[in-house]
């Protein structure tokens, strides 16, 4: 179930900021020009590898996809892989399989992480905004779509991709199944005041 982001995240005492860097995926590093290269969106990396790729900045399986792609079909806007989508902002946009179906009964998962522009404030209110879309390529769609703050990298090593052991701040319940238009989640959350990351992904 590969879905689209774009994400936004303010406090809601006095004037608005993204917090969030390269929010609409927009500045990137490489051109990519095939998938599992989110890392290539500048401060965007998948924190959940498979044992000996632990390097955030060579080995990923979540996606980045972006208009300037035009040697191969793969990853380019709107047309590739996955479907045919038009960013929600700009020319760009991430991918990731919230659940695969594994044959060992489990499901990997993938996510994508990023360092906020500064550490959150104590006692203080965010609000949280992203886009979400399910590609033409999704057979199935799902109903979870959280969002976890940590003090730290959640970069996890595991011989399946399973989920990443933490309780997201903030949950999202509710099917999105819009192949054509992006859907907005909106949340709010109080931060305990050492939050400096943001990851998103099936923490089911």
């Amino acid at each position: 179930k590969l879905i689209f982001v774009f994400f936004f995240i303010s406090s809601n005492i006095g004037q608005a900021q993204n917090l969030v860097p390269n929010g609409s995926f927009e500045n990137y590093t490489i051109c990519p020009n095939s998938w599992g290269r989110i890392y290539l969106a500048t401060g965007w990396f998948q924190p959940h590898k498979y044992p000996g790729i632990n390097n955030v900045n060579l080995g990923s399986s979540s996606d980045y996809y972006n208009s300037c792609d035009d040697s191969t079909s793969y990853v380019t806007v709107p047309s590739n892989i996955t479907g045919y989508q038009y960013a929600h902002s700009g020319t760009a946009y991430a991918g990731i399989a919230y659940y695969t179906v594994q044959q060992n009964g489990n499901g990997d998962r993938e996510y994508i992480e990023v360092k906020l522009i500064q550490t959150l404030a104590a006692n203080k209110k965010y609000n949280l905004k992203y886009y979400v879309n399910m590609s033409n390529w999704s057979a199935w769609s799902v109903t979870r779509f959280d969002a976890h703050l940590s003090n730290d990298s959640l970069l996890h090593t595991s011989a399946n991709l399973i989920k990443i052991p933490v309780i997201p701040q903030f949950e999202y319940y509710g099917r999105i199944n819009d192949t054509l238009n992006w859907v907005q989640v909106t949340g709010s959350f109080t931060a305990i005041g050492t939050e400096n990351y943001l990851t998103l992904g099936n923490f089911l």
